[in-house]
């Protein structure tokens, strides 16, 4: 607008110029006398000064360097003008050219001034023809706005210097805020005028601020076609480039055209553009006619648009709130009709919106209204439905209302219909062990005036579970009428709702009026509760025979509720029926003042749960300790819920609260007693027979046949959490642990006592700076002590442990040293530990032990931190230790979201009757949520393994562990499903040996689960090249190179190529195992070639089928000492020997029985050592055997036999295969 303005002025001021300079040239060039008379006045105020002057008054003159009121400057001036016409006051003027013409500000600002207080001047001419003009400016400035250069030409110009203008113009302009060029076609009858203006980006620039900015210089093309009556324009706007900070605007079309009727100052147009920016793309059509002097009457309006928003701009809107727009919607708004009656349409369609990952989806969105801008009044009606991850479902509304009188005039009916999700309702829920199994189908409907508002919401039905206990929520609603505008509100609830343990209903009615709190409120609220006899008998251990009932009533105001609870149930025990009961007189609670009155009875007659109790309160409920209670509870007997108080009962349970609190507690086995004159301070003694926990809980079967008993008395102040305390706690076998506990003025003395150990915690407990020490003399004595109270597994372990323990407020310090625990065939010794943190971080100090007394002297290690550990605490999974020798362990991240790394490095590890090896692995486990992935390498070298299974049953086994199926329900809590794993294990020149059992091979094998795929772990791989001697009995076999391969199976079901000779002096037998473990294959060969029964034959009884026929050989004798030996191997592990081993004496006997047997029992006193017991008829020989190789044994005997002796062998003995 400002440019349109300063365009207008310009064309004024040369006008002004030109007449003002072709007055003084007349003057000059006239004849003076002549002039003078016509035009005096004029003469003398032109101001006109040249520096040239050329021509005759006849014919062109010509002005150099032209100066008209120090003001306006031409280089040039040249004009051919009729003089006789001009003094007729009709000027006309053949040609005229001005060249370079400079303008100064203050002559431009003089005219706007007198523009602006209306001033006018006299016209001295009457009309003006110029048949031709050629006119140029340059370096003219006013403001922040310059002409670098411009030229102004005329064709057959006539002008009134009114509003009569007619003849051809032409303008072209170059200034710092725009490039002009128009073209004017000019008549009595039309006119008709074209022009490009391209608008200066850098001088808009000037306006905007710092957040703004114009791309691109826009351009304006403009027509303009009419008369004096009616005029046709169009007006195109292009290049329309802006930002305003991190937005753009492109415009792709902006057109306005249309007419315009002068005579009735009419418009009809139509405004034409469409646009792109990073907000949104959008098209716009707007037709309107309208009569300018009477607007509100006359409008009318037809509009058409398109708008599609970007969704990467709303995205930074809503992504912190883990919220995407994944699909932007198409918004169409349509508008018809003036300002008494306007149709609007407004239609949304296709919105897709993620919520954490759960599409939320808009089909539709329709909106439509009638709206009377003049008068006020207006009906809409909006109708939505949606769908998507979260919910379904759809809403209706419809409204009419006055803008000027809403609270009158509004009229509405809405109705929703919404179906939750279940599964995204579940992830919000999960975490409370809650999952909702049925999703309702809920309904809303309203409808009246802000008068009088009528609502209904209804939920049809509800399923879920709370750790894994069903809950039904069934025909819940509540309705009611409320008034927007004065507050009264009438509210109903009703609903039906089950669990697993009770099923029952709830109500309620309520008047108040929300506007004024004070005002009266009145309710009733009443549940019905029906207990689920079934699962209340199963969770009791009782025969509940009909459904616990259970009524409550609540009524009142804000001022005083009124409550009653009534309950009753009946339960049969032993064929004895026994109704419990359960009332409450009114118990009454003025909310003003907070004070409850109130009594509650419970009676049972039942034979296993006896009882009868009353309790009366009453006082302050907000002054706990200035309350009253009164009552008594008599328990004659107790089996129910699992536990059995027989060794108890009858108890007698007395509560006096009326100035003091006492409550005594007396039964066959306890006596307790606790009184406080104030509910802050508390004497309390207890005394206990001796109690057998199974007898009251049978599941406690680790404390079969244990009893505990207690004695002791003390104090204690609540307020400032004073307290004495002493005390003894016995059981079994004189187990006894002394408890002396205060703290005071002096701080906080604790000590703990047993004759294995003694603690001492020290401190002040209100600034949490405590000092705690904990000395054990021996762990074996230790252990041996708490076998007495709990029966636990023996452990062959013992030493000397001092720990100690510094809190200063929320710094904690731990030291621990041993100087050696003794385990079974090892030691651990120099044990120190030293830790220090806070809540939230242990930091490791200092962590070493050394191994020694291993057989194998490379077992004997150094352990030690090479640097500072850290592990985090609480939500935190961050842990970074380092140890000697090359053991890394570190992870990061939170429980539900981190990864670890476990790493060994030539880590020599070993276990006496276990094995050795050396130890390279690299282990990374990741968890993100549920899910987690361990996966690595386990490279074993130097692998020599000799444990030796004692029994063929593997439960009997005291070394292995065996998850039954109920273990795994008991822990499933803790079991994580969502598992991946891939693990390789490698071990070349693997060695496993034992008496019976020498052998080589190689293991490459992989375990692998595979998430969702997987329920069980796979293995992968194969052992191969296994060869080596197997001893069964008196016979030996020696396996050939062999392999076993896994197939990655549900159930492990290897292939197997097993290959293994047996030699006889008389024959080579070999034996070949083939196909899979549960459907083997086995062939037999031999040397010399044999039939089948003579190879088997061979095998069991070491003769040929013919000779086994003629009763020749020792076949009876090897069957017999086959099946003894056999039966002798399980015997071994039953009495904690590693061998038995029955064999002939070499004298003859030939018999199948055991006459002419040697037994040899052999028991290891450690790795390498064992002691050897013989018996037979002659009788006992002792041997002391150490192996001093695979291949050396040395051997102290003596010989208690028929002719004793004493010796000292060395035995060496070579294997060969």
């Amino acid at each position: 607008m400002k440019i349109l303005t300063l365009f207008h002025l310009f064309l004024k001021v040369l006008i002004g110029t030109l007449i003002a300079s072709i007055l003084a040239i007349i003057l000059i060039l006239s004849d003076f006398s002549l002039v003078s008379n016509i035009l005096k006045e004029p003469l003398k105020t032109a101001g006109l000064e040249y520096k040239n002057l050329s021509g005759n008054i006849l014919g062109k003159v010509a002005l150099e360097e032209v100066d008209f009121n120090k003001s306006v400057k031409f280089k040039m001036l040249s004009l051919d003008i009729n003089v006789a016409s001009a003094l007729s006051r009709h000027l006309i003027i053949k040609d005229i050219k001005v060249e370079n013409i400079e303008i100064k500000e203050k002559f431009i600002k003089d005219i706007l001034d007198k523009n602006e207080t209306n001033e006018t001047t006299a016209k001295p001419f009457d009309k003006i023809d110029i048949h031709n003009a050629n006119i140029s400016i340059k370096s003219t400035k006013f403001q922040d706005y310059e002409i670098k250069k411009a030229s102004l030409n005329l064709k057959k110009f006539t002008t009134d210097l009114n509003l009569s203008h007619h003849g051809d113009i032409k303008l072209q302009l170059n200034a710092n805020f725009a490039d002009i060029n128009t073209t004017a076609f000019l008549n009595k009858l039309s006119y008709k005028a074209d022009g490009n203006i391209d608008i200066h980006k850098d001088f808009i620039a000037k306006y905007l601020d710092k957040k703004s900015k114009i791309a691109k210089s826009p351009n304006v093309k403009f027509s303009v076609d009419g008369d004096e009556k009616f005029v046709k324009f169009i007006i195109d706007g292009k290049n329309i480039e802006a930002y305003y900070d991190n937005h753009s605007f492109i415009s792709e079309l902006l057109r306005f055209s249309g007419g315009f009727d002068i005579k009735r100052f009419y418009l009809d147009s139509v405004f034409n553009t469409s646009f792109d920016s990073n907000v949104a793309s959008a098209k716009l059509l707007l037709k309107s006619k309208v009569a300018l002097k009477d607007i509100n009457n006359s409008l009318v309006l037809d509009l058409n648009s398109t708008l599609r928003p970007k969704k990467e701009f709303a995205n930074l809107f809503i992504e912190k709130y883990d919220t995407t727009l994944t699909k932007v919607p198409l918004i169409e708004l349509k508008a018809k009709g003036d300002f008494k009656n306007l149709k609007v349409q407004t239609l949304l369609k296709d919105m897709n919106i993620n919520y954490q990952k759960n599409a939320f989806l808009v089909n539709n969105l329709k909106f439509n209204g009638d709206i009377s801008l003049l008068k006020g009044d207006n009906k809409i009606d909006l109708a939505t439905n949606f769908g998507g991850d979260i919910a379904k479902g759809s809403l209706n509304l419809k409204s009419s209302f006055n803008l000027k009188d809403i609270n009158n005039t509004l009229n509405f009916i809405t109705d929703a219909k919404i179906t939750p999700n279940g599964s995204f309702s579940n992830l919000f829920i999960k975490k409370y062990d809650a999952k909702l199994l049925k999703m309702p189908f809920i309904d809303i409907k309203a409808d009246g005036t802000l008068k009088k508002i009528r609502f209904l919401a209804s939920l049809d039905s509800l399923k879920a579970t709370y750790q894994k206990r069903h809950i039904g929520v069934d025909k819940f609603k509540i309705n009611g009428d409320i008034s927007a505008l004065h507050g009264d509100s009438d509210i109903h609830l009703s609903s039906l709702f089950s669990t697993d343990e009770a099923s029952g209903d709830i109500g309620f009615d309520g008047k108040f009026n929300y506007l004024f709190p004070k005002a009266p409120i009145k309710f009733v609220a009443n549940s019905s509760i029906d207990g689920n006899a079934k699962v209340l008998s199963e969770m009791s251990k009782l025969n509940i025979v009909n459904a616990p009932h259970i009524e409550i009533k609540a009524y009142g105001s804000q001022h005083l509720v009124t409550t009653n609870i009534d309950a009753i149930a009946k339960i049969n025990s032993k064929n004895i029926t026994s109704d419990i009961k359960l009332q409450s007189s009114p118990i009454l609670f003025d909310v003003a003042n907070k004070n409850i009155k109130g009594e509650v009875t419970c009676q049972s007659g039942a034979k296993e749960l006896n009882l009868n109790a009353k309790l009366a309160f009453s006082g302050d409920v907000s002054k706990p300790k200035e309350m009253s209670f009164s009552g008594f509870s008599n328990l004659n007997k107790f089996i129910a819920f699992g536990y059995d108080l027989s060794t108890l009962t009858p108890m007698r349970v007395d509560v006096d609260g009326l100035k003091a609190l006492k409550v005594a507690l007396k039964s066959k086995n306890i006596n307790a007693l606790v009184q406080s004159p104030n509910l802050d301070k508390f004497k309390f003694e207890l005394k206990t027979q001796n109690i057998y926990p199974m007898l009251i809980d049978k599941n406690l079967l680790e404390l079969e046949g244990k009893f505990i008993n207690f004695d002791g008395s003390g104090e204690l102040t609540l307020s400032n959490q004073n307290f004495n305390i002493n005390g003894n706690l016995g059981s079994n076998d004189n187990f006894l642990v002394q408890l002396e506990g205060a703290n005071g003025k002096n701080g906080l003395h604790a000590t703990l006592k047993n004759s294995s150990f003694e603690a001492h915690v020290d401190g002040n407990l209100k600034t949490q700076n405590l000092k705690a020490n904990l000395k054990i003399s021996s762990i074996k004595s230790m252990l041996k002590e708490i076998n007495k109270l709990y029966a636990t597994d023996e452990f062959e372990v013992d030493g000397a442990v001092d720990m100690s323990f510094v809190k200063n407020g929320d710094k904690f310090e731990v030291l621990l040293h041993s100087p050696k625990v003794a385990m079974e065939e090892f030691n651990v010794e120099k044990i120190s530990l030293k830790a220090n943190g806070d809540a939230k971080t242990v930091y490791l100090k200092e962590f070493s032990f050394r191994t020694s007394e291993f057989a194998n002297s490379s077992l004997n290690q150094n352990f030690y931190l090479k640097k500072e550990g850290k592990i985090s605490l609480g939500d935190r999974m961050d842990m970074d230790i380092e140890m000697s020798p090359n053991i890394s362990i570190k992870s990061n991240g939170t429980k539900s979201n981190y990864q670890g790394n476990i790493k060994m490095s030539k880590f020599l590890f070993g276990m006496p009757n276990i094995g050795e090896m050396v130890i390279d692995t690299d282990i990374k486990y990741a968890q993100n949520g549920e899910f987690r992935d361990i996966k690595g390498d386990v490279n074993l070298s130097k692998m020599k393994l000799t444990y030796e299974a004692k029994f063929l049953e593997v439960d009997k086994d005291d070394d292995v562990i065996v998850i039954t199926k109920k273990d795994k329900l008991k822990n499933a809590q803790t079991v994580v499903k969502k598992e991946s794993m891939d693990i390789n294990i490698n071990a070349m020149d693997a060695i496993y040996k034992t008496p019976n059992i020498d052998t080589k091979m190689d293991i490459a094998m992989k375990l692998k689960k595979s998430y969702p795929q997987d329920k069980d772990m796979r293995i992968f791989g194969k052992i191969e090249n296994i060869e080596g001697l197997f001893i069964q009995g008196t016979k030996k076999f020696y396996i050939k190179p062999s392999s076993v391969v896994f197939r990655g199976d549900k159930d492990i079901n290897p292939i197997l190529d097993i290959d293994v000779d047996y030699k006889l002096p008389q024959v080579l037998i070999n034996i070949a195992i083939k196909g899979d473990k549960n459907h083997p294959q086995m062939s037999f060969a031999s040397e010399p070639f044999l039939p089948q029964k003579d190879i088997i034959s061979y095998l069991m009884f070491g003769i040929s089928s013919a000779s086994l026929g003629k009763g020749e050989g020792s076949m009876s004798r090897e069957a017999t000492l086959f099946m003894a030996n056999e039966m002798a191997r399980d015997l071994a592990g039953e009495f904690g020997l590693d061998l038995i081993l029955i064999k002939d004496d070499g004298n003859g006997v030939t018999t199948s029985t055991l006459d002419g047997t040697d037994i040899e029992f052999m028991k290891k006193i450690s790795d390498k050592n064992s002691v050897i017991i013989e018996k037979s008829y002659d009788g006992n020989a002792y041997t002391l055997q150490r192996e001093l190789s695979d291949n050396i044994k040395a051997k102290a005997s003596m010989n208690e036999k028929s002719n004793p002796s004493q010796s000292v062998e060395l035995e060496y003995r070579k294997k060969f295969r």
